[in-house]
C-alpha cells in the first residue's frame, strides 16, 4: 500500500519527460551515448581500399585519354589513402602495389599533357610560319606600290595578337598631309588586301592597325570587326 504513491509519482515524471520535447531530446541523446560502441559506424579501410583498387583497375582497361587516366589516378589515390589507414599482414604488400599503380596512372596523365603541349607547339609554329609567309607576300606588293616608303615605312605583325591576324603598318609623316577621304580609302584598301591573303574565308578576323613613328594608333580596324576601318582626323 505504501508503494502506490511512488508509482504514481514515477508515471507523472515520465509523462512530463515525454510531453516536453527538449527534455525528451536530451534523454534520447543520453540513451544513444549510453549505447556506446554498438551504435558507432565502423570503417573497414582495407575493404574500402580494395574496392577503390578494383574500380581503378576496371577504369584503366578502357582509358585512352588524359581525362580517363586522371579518373584512374583518382581511384588509385583513394585506394592508397584507405590502405594507409588499414591494419593487417597483407596491407604493406597491397599498399606498395597500389602506390606503384598510382605512379603509372600519373605518368600516363603527364604523357598526355606533354603530347598536348607538343601538338599545340607544332600548330603554333605552323601558324606563325604561314603568317610570316603571308606578311612577306603582302609586303612585296606594298613595296611595289610605294617603293620610296613615302606613305608606309614599315609593315609587321602585331605580337600581341596570338592568332597573328593583325597587320601593323607604320605610316610616314607624309601620310598625315593627305586628305582624310584619301587616307580612309587607302586604309580600306590596305585592310582588304591583307584580309584576302590572311583570312579569305573569315575576312573580318583580319585586322589592320595604323601607327605613326611614335607608336600611336592613327587608324585601322574598329573593335567590332576588321572590315570597319577608320582614320584619325
Amino acid at each position: 500500500m505504501v508503494a502506490q504513491p511512488k508509482k504514481r509519482r514515477w508515471r507523472l515524471w515520465l509523462g512530463i519527460v515525454i510531453a516536453t520535447p527538449v527534455v525528451g531530446l536530451v534523454l534520447a541523446v543520453v540513451l544513444l551515448l549510453a549505447a556506446g560502441p554498438l551504435l558507432e559506424a565502423t570503417e573497414d579501410h582495407w575493404e574500402q581500399g580494395l574496392e577503390y583498387g578494383m574500380s581503378a583497375a576496371e577504369a584503366a582497361q578502357d582509358a585512352d585519354s588524359q581525362q580517363d587516366w586522371e579518373t584512374v589516378a583518382q581511384y588509385w589515390t583513394s585506394a592508397v589513402v584507405e590502405l594507409r589507414q588499414a591494419e593487417g599482414p597483407e596491407v604493406a604488400t597491397k599498399l606498395a602495389e597500389y602506390e606503384s599503380n598510382l605512379e603509372v596512372a600519373q605518368l600516363r596523365v603527364q604523357e598526355f599533357k606533354d603530347l598536348e603541349r607538343e601538338v599545340a607547339s607544332t600548330e603554333n609554329q605552323a601558324k606563325r610560319t604561314e603568317a610570316v609567309d603571308t606578311l612577306e607576300a603582302y609586303s612585296t606588293t606594298i613595296r611595289s606600290l610605294d617603293p620610296d616608303s613615302a606613305l608606309f615605312v614599315d609593315i609587321s605583325l602585331d605580337a600581341a595578337d596570338s592568332d597573328l591576324n593583325t597587320l601593323v603598318v607604320q605610316v610616314a609623316p607624309g601620310w598625315h598631309y593627305q586628305p582624310k577621304a584619301a587616307r580612309l580609302e587607302a586604309a580600306t584598301n590596305l585592310w582588304e588586301g591583307w584580309a584576302t591573303l590572311r583570312a579569305p574565308e573569315e575576312p573580318d578576323t583580319a585586322r589592320l592597325r595604323l601607327e605613326d613613328s611614335n607608336g600611336r594608333q592613327v587608324g585601322g580596324s574598329r573593335v567590332i570587326a576588321g572590315s570597319v576601318v577608320y582614320v584619325d582626323d
